[in-house]
């Protein structure tokens, strides 16, 4: 076979160009730092990274969530202890007013209570971000109102409100739903804080007297549930440290697998050079760089 000019020339531009990407590619490892940048550089180990880089993702959403979990099951947590509060204050006051409450003490009393219902309701329509944290799955709008008689309506749901924290593992982060402003008998710890409203204006000791057992049992409810709600923040940190060491351990695998050693990438960036300098001043010799040149 004849080997003709073009032939020699194309065969020259070949290696230049193979010598070229070479160097081109040393110069992105060492910017870089990874020794796989594409697929095709090591199938074997992009197949590796890929795993690692979606379990990385997954347990740092796991994290986000858990993280997002605490912070309400803390305001949540605040919130009720903010009412456990109120509701002795309420206690207080029912106890005390068979003992011998005027009139003037007998109204303030009345007043009293009214506030503690009213701050009682703030609580129980507390926000984390957007969402009305003791509404259930009608989490948009708030869930207690009242009128001007102080009768309530409850609109929130026992709506279970769980979030992910590992592969197939959720956990409710509002007691399975159990409503802390609802005793199990299904009265509403604001009837009860109406009906000695109502007793202290009427001037009736015993209808307030008869209260205190239905408040008790509100404060009884309103510990149970955060009971629930410290059992459930203390699985969330358990599981948070399990998957910080997880992530670490990942982290640290995807590096080994992905990164280069820099010393080696920069000897390597050098060779190229040489190589790639020396194919271009090599082929400068043989490809003929004008027709004049050729004709000679």
């Amino acid at each position: 076979m004849r080997i003709t000019q073009n032939m020699i020339t194309a065969s020259s531009v070949n290696r230049l160009e193979a010598n070229r990407e070479k160097f081109n590619r040393s110069q992105q490892v060492l910017a870089t730092g990874k020794r796989v940048l594409k697929p095709s550089d090591d199938p074997a180990a992009s197949k590796s990274i890929l795993r690692f880089r979606t379990r990385v993702a997954s347990v740092t959403q796991y994290r986000d969530n858990i993280a997002a979990g605490q912070s309400r099951l803390e305001l949540a947590d605040d919130s009720l202890g903010m009412v456990d509060k109120l509701l002795h204050q309420a206690r207080s006051i029912a106890v005390e007013y068979p003992a011998g409450y005027d009139d003037d003490t007998r109204q303030t009393a009345a007043d009293a209570v009214r506030d503690i219902y009213d701050q009682v309701k703030d609580m129980a329509n507390m926000r984390y971000g957007d969402q009305y944290i003791f509404a259930g799955h009608q989490s948009d709008s708030p869930p207690a109102s009242r009128d001007d008689a102080y009768n309530a309506t409850w609109s929130g749901d026992d709506g279970d409100v769980r979030t992910a924290i590992g592969d197939g593992i959720q956990t409710s982060l509002n007691a399975g739903g159990e409503n802390p402003f609802r005793t199990d008998d299904g009265t509403l710890v604001f009837d009860t804080l109406r009906n000695i409203i109502d007793g202290l204006e009427a001037g009736d000791p015993d209808a307030v007297a008869a209260e205190v057992d239905a408040l008790d049992r509100s404060i009884t409810q309103v510990r149970d549930v955060q009971g629930k709600y410290a059992a459930t923040y203390d699985r969330l940190q358990t599981t948070d440290v399990h998957l910080h060491r997880e992530l670490m351990n990942v982290e640290t695998l995807l590096a080994d697998t992905e990164q280069a050693d820099l010393s080696q990438a920069a000897v390597e960036l050098q060779l190229q050079q040489i190589a790639y300098e020396s194919a271009l001043s090599a082929t400068s010799k043989i490809v003929p760089q004008t027709l004049l040149d050729f004709l000679k």
